[in-house]
């Protein structure tokens, strides 16, 4: 049985057909969010340090833990965790989207879940704190940070979320033997799906369901590329990369920036120099 990725625990949580375009069939389509959230990561991942109190042990963890349990039949990388100073240890996740606005719970199947937090982010944050008790780490509770509405929340991992998380890996290793799933109907997850282009959950329902001829197709795909391409022509001009933006120089020393996740294309005519940097992210995005 071959381990599976923590973090697909959490779009199979989110969605068991984005699941299995992304982890059985190694499909993947780069968004907005996306890129935002990857270069959130690798920004709080530079800011991290040691603790400076001399012990042992870490206020937050100086680098990214990677830990797997073959019983749990999990794999994953812990971003952060925390010691508590009671023997027990809390996973950290941080989250690009906001967190829910309501009170009171969710309910997950026959589960009764925290309603401070999306539930398959609780999943993913669960199955963390599954991992750290299986290497020795006691843990009962993790932190979940959404950037988007600067909201901190701490999940506890009831007996409830335990056995939601251990039912999500249950279904995760079916799904790896399985068809795919159908599109979900009628979703507002579809609409932020970055997979939604491929996955197509409408026009799929509306081919294999003759039923659903009457049924409008929504427009989740966006209609034009929000994406653009850049055109840089001036002699002597120089194009570089800093931090995550792309870089302009003309050749009398004024300069301009695009943050390179708006960037689909870049054309370049005549004598202009492209940085190393450069030339190794545009590749990359091939």
């Amino acid at each position: 049985m071959q381990a599976v990725p923590i973090r697909m625990l959490n779009e199979l949580s989110y969605c068991e057909r984005l699941y299995h375009l992304m982890y059985v069939q190694g499909l993947f389509e780069k968004s907005a969010d996306t890129v935002e959230g990857t270069g959130q990561h690798e920004r709080a991942e530079r800011r991290r340090r040691p603790s400076d109190t001399g012990s042992d042990v870490w206020d937050i963890a100086p680098q990214s833990l990677h830990l797997g349990d073959e019983s749990l039949g999990i794999v994953g990388k812990l971003d952060a965790i925390r010691y508590q100073g009671d023997g027990h240890w809390e996973p950290v996740e941080a989250k690009h989207s906001s967190a829910p606005r309501g009170d009171g719970s969710f309910r997950l199947g026959k589960w009764e879940l925290d309603g401070s937090a999306w539930p398959n982010d609780q999943i993913q944050l669960c199955a963390q704190g599954l991992l750290l008790r299986s290497n020795g780490f006691p843990s009962e509770a993790g932190r979940l940070y959404y950037r988007g509405n600067k909201k901190n929340v701490r999940i506890a991992f009831s007996d409830d979320l335990v056995a939601a998380t251990r039912a999500t890996i249950l279904r995760a290793h079916e799904l790896e033997r399985a068809s795919m799933p159908s599109p979900l109907q009628n979703s507002d997850k579809c609409f932020r799906c970055s997979l939604n282009g491929i996955c197509l959950p409408d026009e799929t329902i509306r081919l294999t369901n003759p039923d659903a001829t009457s049924t409008p197709i929504r427009d989740i795909v966006p209609s034009r590329d929000d994406l653009g391409t850049v055109y840089v022509s001036e002699i002597g001009a120089r194009l570089g990369k800093r931090g995550y933006e792309l870089t302009i120089t003309s050749k009398d020393g004024t300069q301009a920036e695009v943050p390179l996740k708006d960037v689909r294309h870049i054309s370049v005519f005549g004598n202009v120099q492209v940085s190393t940097q450069l030339m190794k992210i545009a590749w990359n995005r091939v």
